[in-house]
């Protein structure tokens, strides 16, 4: 790309800029995630702009399992750098629920989710075929709504990504603290170095 603005990185103020101010209350765990404009690997350009953000709040899920949500999509801003969503993760009563929800949660702290995929619909007249894409199935999609939000290590749209993870202080260091510690227990492989 020529003349392209080499890539630097972002504070919270800047990349929340805009969303509307939810308070975080207690065990409350969140993200932001910033969908940019960028032909997705089914071939579809999913303009950012043409979101149309009305039906919130909409159900954040794990790798589009609609059977085992996480929580919901609370909040959605159309920004120059693309659709900026904030979803919340939920904190259910039933123990198994509370496991999924948590074991997923450290995966999102640690990195290892770190991209959004979502799932939309084309608003009638507001896209048609493009041609792109694997048997040439690509969408220009310029009016949409979202269905969903999924959290995942890879997204379609590879500028869809997990820009802001927030939770109490308490937790985050319990991740870290978890990882220490396995990192400390793990047994060693030692590889005896011969030489030939």
């Amino acid at each position: 790309m020529k003349n392209a603005a080499p890539w630097k990185p972002r504070t919270f103020r800047e990349l929340s800029a805009g969303l509307p101010d939810v308070p975080i209350e207690g065990d409350a765990r969140s993200i932001i995630a910033v969908i940019g404009m960028a032909r997705d690997s089914h071939g579809s350009l999913v303009y950012p702009s043409g979101c149309e953000i009305t039906n919130l709040p909409r159900p954040l899920l794990h790798a589009h399992h609609l059977d085992e949500p996480l929580g919901a999509v609370t909040h959605a801003t159309i920004t120059k750098a693309g659709l900026h969503l904030r979803a919340v993760f939920a904190s259910p009563a039933d123990p198994a629920a509370k496991r999924r929800i948590d074991r997923i949660w450290k995966s999102v702290l640690s990195g290892e989710l770190a991209c959004v995929s979502g799932a939309y619909d084309v608003l009638p007249g507001g896209g048609e075929p493009n041609g792109y894409g694997p048997y040439g199935k690509g969408w220009n999609a310029r009016r949409w709504t979202l269905r969903e939000l999924s959290i995942c290590r890879q997204g379609a749209n590879p500028t869809a990504r997990i820009t802001v993870v927030t939770g109490t202080e308490a937790q985050v260091q319990r991740v870290i603290d978890q990882a220490r510690h396995e990192h400390a227990t793990r047994p060693k492989d030692y590889a005896k170095v011969v030489r030939l």
